[in-house]
């Protein structure tokens, strides 16, 4: 969802950033033209750029973020990340949750919060993404507090099958439903809202 979230901005003429912590970005890349979503012209231009900490993470030498919790050097690079943006960025941070398992919660946070601030006081967007109960309920529970909006999918065994669902917990300025909403994930096109009942037009073109 996040990835097509980017995409989507991507194809809107908007410089994109991605922060790649659970993924090396030829997975990424690979992941997304599956979906029909080729990303190689926006990269050869420029107009997205990735920011690869999976590989530090995985053990790789000579990664371009040797340490993925050195919180400073991880903001300078998304500081000139920025500033060499042609306009506002959508930044995406996939996922979260390895920094919790191996920073304390509170450093954790407060990156987050600094990243946030520094995209949003550019007039981006930033969203960021973690697997549910890999975080600290009282963390979970501080982002959720700090963020404008905040979107849970889950996976609910039914029988033999499987039934994805998709809630909008909270959106900034914007009438939301409490109803949990069924969705798919269509091959080529992303995800699929079985029934609209999340009326915030995430997924308009």
């Amino acid at each position: 969802m996040a990835l097509q979230l980017l995409y989507r901005d991507l194809s809107r003429g908007k410089f994109c950033g991605l922060l790649s912590c659970d993924a090396f970005p030829a997975e990424v890349s690979r992941k997304m033209r599956d979906m029909g979503w080729d990303i190689a012209e926006y990269l050869k231009t420029g107009q997205l750029n990735i920011l690869d900490c999976y590989s530090a993470l995985a053990g790789v030498e000579g990664s371009p973020i040797r340490d993925p919790t050195d919180f400073t050097e991880v903001s300078i690079q998304m500081t000139r990340m920025i500033e060499n943006a042609k306009g506002p960025m959508t930044i995406l941070f996939d996922s979260v949750t390895p920094i919790f398992n191996a920073a304390t919660a509170k450093d954790c946070i407060n990156f987050l919060q600094v990243l946030g601030a520094k995209v949003k006081n550019a007039g981006g967007i930033f969203i960021f993404t973690a697997t549910k109960g890999s975080i600290p309920e009282e963390a979970r529970s501080k982002i959720e507090a700090l963020a404008d909006g905040v979107i849970e999918l889950n996976m609910i065994k039914r029988a033999n099958s499987l039934r994805r669902t998709l809630q909008v917990k909270k959106m900034a300025g914007r009438q939301t439903s409490t109803f949990e909403t069924g969705f798919e994930i269509v091959q080529g096109k992303g995800i699929f809202i079985r029934k609209q009942r999340v009326p915030i037009g995430l997924f308009r073109s």
